[in-house]
């Protein structure tokens, strides 16, 4: 082998080298940031251990709310099964009972904590500053 077919070999190792740990990175980086979306009827079948996105809507009349610690115990319905579920922090304006709502966090068999909740909405939805705005 010539001195050039060496110094290209060296090159293309190094590069494929490069290549291949970026797409490792990339990889894990994703794995790590990749949240599953499951339904309770989904949570209450598979029994997640890992942190998981639970969407469903807010049962009717299972909303309590503790001011002093600022939980909010509530139950997620898919119309099919329900969990139970429990969130400390401030709520989002849209949370109410009746509407979707997004959690993530945690199944330990029995509750599901929540460490971050979204209130979903439909296509109709107008934030109260423009509704008043425009007369509606």
């Amino acid at each position: 082998m010539t001195s050039q077919q060496k110094q290209r070999l060296k090159w293309a190792a190094v590069v494929t080298l490069i290549l291949v740990g970026s797409a490792i990175f990339i990889f894990s980086a994703l794995q790590q940031s990749l949240m599953y979306f499951m339904t309770p009827t989904e949570i209450l079948e598979k029994d997640p251990t890992a942190v998981v996105r639970l969407g469903g809507m807010v049962e009717q009349g299972s909303i309590k709310k503790e001011s002093a610690t600022m939980t909010v115990n509530f139950r997620v319905t898919d119309f099919k099964s329900t969990v139970s579920a429990t969130f400390t922090g401030i709520t989002p304006d849209l949370f109410k009972e009746g509407q979707g709502v997004v959690a993530d966090g945690r199944w330990n068999g029995h509750i599901f904590t929540a460490e971050k909740l979204l209130a979903k909405h439909d296509e109709n939805y107008m934030p109260i500053e423009l509704s008043d705005r425009l007369g509606k």
